[in-house]
């Protein structure tokens, strides 16, 4: 009976074990603080928040401590924590799909299409560098139960009812995105049932300041940061027209996989032009269903899956979170996609069932073909945007190996060489985050998530610098550590360039950088 959702899964797992062991995607810093909030929990620690922000709850960090106590510190067994969430996220679309629809090939299709991604999905969901896939995951499991509490059987239950709050709380500490979900269950709730389940909101509500419970310790303990973080972000202002720009021209393109979202640029022709027009056909398709009231769906499910999209529309555009249309605040709308999508073979196969399928192999090969691309590009699969900041991984034990044989081990470098060498290193190479690494060589303190390492390098009698892919600032230091009358050696290690053995202590303060 679960056959296809159980062949779904693996066909799921072995591709994300591929991308994983063949190194598509490269381990970078932001992951890194994942990696090594882990390592001090198995260590004591209890960061509430990754360092350096008051917002996305440790809970994957915690998941991670766990299976490093039972594996092992490394990349990989991080990553296979979050293949298990996305496998889980999978099961979460089928299961809501099944529900909604009921239909369990439509769910078993849905799931199909989930088990290998737009490249974008694969961007956020492959490496571990946010809470982005539990976020995924609890998004579905609240629409699921808030549903059945609306229109289905639970609405006196109040297991269900402590359920939906305990699960809304948690996961708005770990990541306050997840109010895309919450909020339509409690607009469409309070529209159903008015006041006339008022006990049961009040037992949601108590549920949900216990499942939040950290996001309110760590406000009464650091002077309400956490509060200013999410009705304060510190984004720049922007229009709603560019924002809706931006969500058309580079949003939307990345979900349906004819652009990787780290560039502006869209994929080579027969992926753009085979990719959207099938991604058109089929939501012009649920359009025209959806229009004419031909929709296999109950009046509840359409005006809950409407209310959805509404929502989350108004939040992206309505917000300057619509500045960012490279991906990851476009992740909830995946589940609405993969629904369209499914509903829309779904129609073929009543007619023409071996056509359904070579629709679906064409869907999946759009996303494969995409993948497989950005892949094979010098920095694979990544998140970062600018290219100054994007390299991938084949120096990094060659570098590792340099410091730690000539004892270089405390120094100062930037964000994206500080976290990666302090947990591949396993904390062995500390070195201070306060040397700029964008093209206009602009540096911000907060760089500095983790302090002890900044103070560890300021104690240090020697330091070593290291900067990466800035020919322009290797210049400048050169010239000014020439004109403080200090010699030094340097060293091209891949994109890593050194500057070491100086005949005197230096300082990025000396030269103009660091935290003062």
């Amino acid at each position: 009976m679960f056959f296809p959702l159980l062949t779904t899964l693996l066909i799921s797992l072995v591709f994300k074990l591929i991308l994983i062991f063949t190194g598509a995607v490269p381990f970078n810093s932001d992951e890194a603080i994942v990696a090594l909030a882990a390592r001090h929990i198995l260590q004591g620690a209890r960061p509430v928040f990754y360092y350096g922000q008051a917002y996305m709850g440790t809970v994957d960090s915690f998941l991670v401590a766990l299976a490093f106590s039972l594996f092992g510190e490394s990349v990989w067994v991080m990553r296979f924590v979050q293949v298990g969430v996305y496998l889980l996220f999978t099961l979460s679309i089928w299961a809501l799909t099944n529900r909604l629809f009921n239909n369990r090939s439509m769910a078993n299709t849905a799931a199909f299409l989930a088990a290998i991604p737009p490249v974008m999905i694969t961007t956020y969901t492959t490496p571990y560098f946010g809470t982005y896939g539990e976020t995924l995951v609890f998004g579905n499991i609240l629409l699921l139960v808030g549903f059945e509490i609306i229109y289905g059987k639970w609405q006196r239950s109040i297991i269900a009812w402590i359920g939906l709050g305990v699960i809304a709380g948690f996961a708005f500490w770990t990541f306050s995105m997840i109010g895309i979900y919450v909020l339509p269950v409690a607009m469409l709730g309070l529209w159903e049932h008015r006041l006339k389940l008022w006990r049961q909101y009040l037992v949601c509500a108590a549920a949900f300041l216990i499942g939040s419970s950290p996001w309110w310790w760590f406000n009464l303990h650091n002077d309400w940061a956490a509060w200013f973080a999410l009705v304060n972000p510190s984004l720049i202002q922007v229009s709603f027209f560019e924002r809706l720009i931006g969500f058309l021209g580079l949003g939307i393109p990345a979900l349906l996989s004819i652009r990787p979202p780290w560039q502006a640029l869209y994929f080579s022709g027969p992926i753009l032009f085979v990719g959207g027009g099938l991604y058109l056909i089929a939501v012009l398709e649920v359009g025209r269903a959806a229009y004419k009231k031909t929709l296999p769906v109950s009046r509840e499910v359409l005006s809950f899956l409407i209310l959805y999209l509404g929502i989350y529309l108004g939040i992206f555009l309505g917000t300057n979170l619509g500045i960012d249309s490279t991906g990851r605040y476009l992740l909830p709308l995946f589940i609405l996609l993969v629904m369209f999508i499914a509903y829309f073979i779904e129609t073929i196969k009543q007619q023409r069932a071996r056509v359904a399928y070579i629709v679906t192999i064409a869907f999946m090969l759009v996303n494969l073909s995409g993948t497989w691309l950005a892949a094979q590009s010098e920095d694979g699969i990544t998140t970062q945007f600018d290219p100054i900041t994007s390299f991938n991984n084949q120096n990094d034990q060659a570098l590792i190996d340099f410091l730690i044989g000539n004892d270089l081990t405390r120094g100062y470098t930037n964000y994206w060489v500080t976290y990666r060498l302090a947990f591949l290193s396993s904390e062995t190479l500390v070195y201070s985050p306060e040397l700029p690494y964008k093209q206009n060589l602009t540096y911000t303190p907060a760089d500095i998530r983790i302090p002890e390492y900044a103070s560890l390098a300021d104690d240090s009698p020697e330091s070593t610098w290291i900067t990466s892919k800035h020919p322009q600032l290797d210049a400048i230091l050169r010239d000014r550590f020439f004109e403080l009358g200090i010699t030094f050696k340097e060293k091209q290690i891949g994109p890593y360039h050194l500057f070491y053995e100086f005949s005197q202590r230096v300082s990025p303060e000396d030269v103009g950088y660091g935290s003062e």
